[in-house]
C-alpha cells in the first residue's frame, strides 16, 4: 500500500487533482504521517465559508430538539453548582447515560475543567451527525474535494465518511475541552482514519484553538474517552488517562495552529488533542468531519457513546460500507452527488 506522502507525490506530478482542488503537498502528508496532525491553509472559500457559518448558528439555536444535542456548560453548572441534581441532561441529548456520569463524578470528585482566563459567561455548545439534518453540512461532507484530500493523506485507496461534530464555544466560555483521543469515541477498528476540524472564525489560542501531541498517534495506546468537562471516563469504556497531560502540559510537545477561515486542521484518530475555553472577542464555531479508510472495520467498542442519528445493521468486522457510513471516495462518475441523490430522504433539509 502506498504510504501518505508517495500518493501526494504522485498527485503533484500527475496532475492528478482536479482543477480548482487542493493540492496536498508531500510535505503535508509526511507532516500528518509524521505527528499526526496537520494544517491547510485556505482549502475552503469564503462562499463555501460563509454558509458553513449560517448552518452552524442554525444548529446552535436547534441544539435543544437534537438528540445528539448538548449544552456542555450547562451540564457542567448543573454537577458542579447545584450538586443535587438527578441528571446531567441539557439539551436533547441522548447518547449518554446520564444518572451513570453523575455517580462517577461524584465518586471521584473529578474537578471542572475551567480557562481562569475567560468570563465564564459564554457557553459550550456540541451536537453529532449533523450532517443528517443539515444539507450544507452534507455537501461539504459528501461531496467537495475533501473525501479526495483524506484518501491522499491516509494513503487509502477508498474514503468513508463516518460522521461528524460541532463545536461551538460562545465569547467567555470557560469550559476546556479535556485532552481525548478520537479514535476510543467510534465504534471501529483500524488505523486509516482522520478528523478534519473546520473552523469559520479566526482561531489561536485564546479562542479555543486546540492543541495536539506530536507524534501520539504512534504512542500504541487507547485512552479513556471523557466527558470533555473533567476527567472521568464514559462508564463502561476502557484505557488510560490523560489527566497528566493537563496537569504538566509543558512536559509534552503540544502544537497548535493559529486559523483563519477556509483553513482545515486535519489529525490522526489516535492523536490526542484538547482546547482551552474561549478568551477572544468572538465566538469559535467549529465543524469536525471523520473520515475512515481501506482498513477501518466496524466494532461496537465498550463505553463508546450511543449515535441515536445512525441506521445500519453492521456486525464487528463488517467493512463500513452502509447508509450510515456511506463510501465517499472514489466517486461513481463526475459530478454526482451523493447529498442531494440518496440522503435528502434520511432527513429533511435544514
Amino acid at each position: 500500500m502506498p504510504s501518505p506522502r508517495e500518493l501526494a507525490g504522485r498527485e503533484a506530478r500527475s496532475g492528478a487533482a482536479p482543477p480548482q482542488a487542493y493540492r496536498l503537498s508531500q510535505e503535508d502528508a509526511a507532516a500528518f504521517d509524521r505527528d499526526g496532525v496537520v494544517c491547510l491553509r485556505a482549502v475552503l472559500c469564503g462562499e463555501t465559508v460563509a454558509a458553513l457559518a449560517a448552518a452552524l448558528d442554525g444548529l446552535s439555536e436547534r441544539i435543544g430538539t437534537s438528540a445528539a444535542g448538548y449544552d456542555v456548560t450547562a451540564i457542567r453548572r448543573r454537577l458542579y453548582d447545584a450538586p443535587q441534581a438527578d441528571a446531567a441532561t441539557a439539551g436533547g441529548g441522548r447518547q449518554y447515560d446520564a444518572e451513570s456520569v453523575v455517580r462517577n463524578l461524584r465518586s471521584m470528585a473529578a474537578p471542572a475543567l475551567l480557562d481562569s482566563g475567560a468570563s465564564g459567561d459564554g457557553r459550550f455548545l456540541v451536537d453529532s451527525s449533523t450532517w443528517l439534518r443539515d444539507r450544507t453540512i452534507r455537501r461539504l461532507a459528501l461531496d467537495s474535494d475533501l473525501p479526495r484530500i483524506a484518501a491522499v493523506i491516509l494513503g487509502s485507496h477508498k474514503i468513508n465518511f463516518c460522521d461528524d461534530q460541532i463545536f461551538v464555544k460562545t465569547e467567555g466560555a470557560a469550559d476546556r475541552t479535556a485532552f481525548h483521543q478520537d479514535y476510543t469515541y467510534f465504534r471501529m477498528r483500524g488505523w486509516q482514519g482522520c478528523a478534519m476540524w473546520i473552523c469559520v472564525d479566526p482561531a489561536d489560542r485564546d479562542a479555543g484553538a486546540l492543541a495536539y501531541v506530536r507524534g501520539s498517534h504512534r504512542w500504541g495506546r487507547e485512552f479513556m474517552p471523557n466527558m470533555f468537562f473533567a476527567h472521568v471516563g464514559i462508564p463502561g469504556s476502557a484505557g488510560e488517562s490523560l489527566e497528566a497531560i493537563e496537569a504538566n502540559p509543558q512536559d509534552y510537545d503540544l502544537v497548535r495552529f493559529a486559523v483563519e477561515p477556509g483553513d482545515i486542521v486535519i489529525h490522526h484518530f489516535r492523536t490526542v488533542h484538547g482546547a482551552g475555553g474561549n478568551r477572544s472577542a468572538h465566538t469559535r464555531r467549529a465543524l469536525s468531519l471523520r473520515y475512515a479508510g481501506d482498513d477501518m472495520r466496524y466494532w461496537r467498542r465498550p463505553g463508546t457513546p450511543e449515535q441515536p442519528y445512525q441506521r445500519h445493521a453492521l456486525q464487528d468486522g463488517d467493512a463500513l460500507d452502509s447508509e450510515a457510513f456511506p463510501m465517499v471516495w472514489p466517486r461513481p462518475f463526475p459530478g454526482f452527488s451523493l447529498a442531494d441523490a440518496h440522503y435528502d430522504r434520511l432527513a429533511p433539509a435544514a
